[in-house]
Parts: structure tokens; C-alpha cells; sequence
């Protein structure tokens, strides 16, 4: 918790200080090798199946599929492990109470996004206490996508966002620069957290991600 009284006390005659309120924050992470490559079967196995999720997401993509159970055990380390961080780190929902008791988190609906040329994701918020995002494949070159609106004050084709207010009101949009090093990579936030993912235009190939939700089991 900030002390704002200490931190005034401490400015000494003719000084001044920047005083910054705090706020949330997001989890990245890496996939251990391994995981990653468990994960890409899991993808294939999805793909296959073709358990279409398109009526419980907001997704403008044609294809968003199911992944199975199996598929939720390969991220049980690596995710619930950084939403304990966060839950430590930022306090997320500690001024809340929404249960009688402590409970365990547990991953929820999971699914994979075939993304592809000019299809994306409009600004949305998820249900749970946390989502995230992995992303497993980027099948342009970013440089490249920054170079289809020259002209454009701020290019922000292909990205993934976050959208948030500060402290007075405004919403600020936050870019996630997303290229072929992030594959494996993984973003977990708090699931209110307003996000997007803009359309890309240099590949005929599909982007693919893996999202999901955590909840508190009871």
C-alpha cells in the first residue's frame, strides 16, 4: 500500500516529486520447451475436432475451437503459477470478498484461434478472475505490417492491446508489439481488463492462439 502522508513528508523545502497511483498489471511469460510442443498437438487435435466456440466469443475469426481437457493440464504449472504471482503482486480482488472462503483457481474454458488475414477481435472483457493468451504462431513479419499504413501517426496493424483508464477518465490504449519472438509467449491479466486484437494484411497464413479463463473452483 503507497503512503501518500510519508511520501509528503519526506519532500523538502523547494523540492517536488512525481507521486504515482498505483494500479494493476499483466504476467508475461515463456513456455518451457516442452510445453510448447505439447500444446502445438493439442492445437492440431482442436483443429481436427472442430468443436466451434464462435457462439460464446466475440471474435470476428471463422475458426475458434474447443481444446480439450488434456490440453489444460499442460498449462496448469506455467499459468496458475503466474496468476499467483499477480495475485501477490498487485492484490488483484483483495478488497473484495466474493467467497466465504479461500478456494484454488482452476483453468476454465480454453480455446485456440485460428486467426486470418483481416479478421480480429473487437475490444471485449472475459469472465473469470483471470485470463490469458499464448501465442503459438505469427505468420507475418511485423516490420512489414507497420509498412501497409505509411502514413498512419500511429501503426498498430496486427497488434494485440489492452485499454485502460487513467486517472482521470481517459482511456489509454496500450499496443502489445506481438512478432515471431513471441511465440510461446504468454500474457496473463485480470479478465475485466478491456483488450483487442487488430487484423493483419501480409500473410495469407493463419495466426494462432490459445485463450482461456480462471476461475475459483468451489
Amino acid at each position: 500500500m503507497t503512503d501518500l502522508f510519508g511520501f509528503v513528508k519526506d519532500i523538502k523545502q523547494g523540492g517536488a516529486c512525481a507521486f504515482i497511483f498505483p494500479n494493476n498489471g499483466v504476467i508475461f511469460g515463456r513456455l518451457k520447451g516442452d510445453e510448447y510442443t505439447s500444446l502445438m498437438g493439442e492445437v492440431r487435435k482442436a483443429y481436427e475436432e472442430r468443436k466451434a466456440m464462435n457462439d460464446r466469443l466475440v471474435g470476428h475469426l471463422q475458426d475458434e475451437f474447443e481444446v480439450s481437457e488434456t490440453g489444460k493440464k499442460h498449462l496448469e504449472e506455467p499459468i496458475l503459477a503466474a496468476a499467483h504471482q499477480h495475485l501477490s503482486y498487485f492484490n488483484h480482488g483483495g478488497n473484495v470478498s466474493l467467497l466465504t472462503s479461500s478456494k484454488p483457481m482452476k483453468i476454465g474454458p480454453l480455446w485456440v484461434n485460428f486467426q486470418k488475414k483481416h479478421e480480429f477481435n473487437p475490444p471485449h472483457g472475459h469472465e473469470g478472475v483471470y485470463s490469458f493468451v499464448i501465442w503459438m504462431l505469427i505468420p507475418y513479419d511485423l516490420e512489414e505490417e507497420k509498412g501497409v499504413f505509411e502514413t498512419a501517426r500511429r501503426k498498430m496493424a496486427s497488434m494485440f492491446g489492452f485499454i485502460a483508464n487513467d486517472i482521470l477518465g481517459k482511456s489509454l490504449v496500450h499496443p502489445i508489439p506481438v512478432d515471431q519472438s513471441y511465440e510461446g509467449v504468454f500474457c496473463l491479466f485480470p479478465s475485466s481488463l478491456v483488450h483487442y486484437v487488430n487484423p493483419f494484411y501480409t500473410s495469407d497464413d493463419a495466426r494462432i492462439s490459445l485463450s482461456g479463463n480462471i476461475m475459483f473452483d468451489v
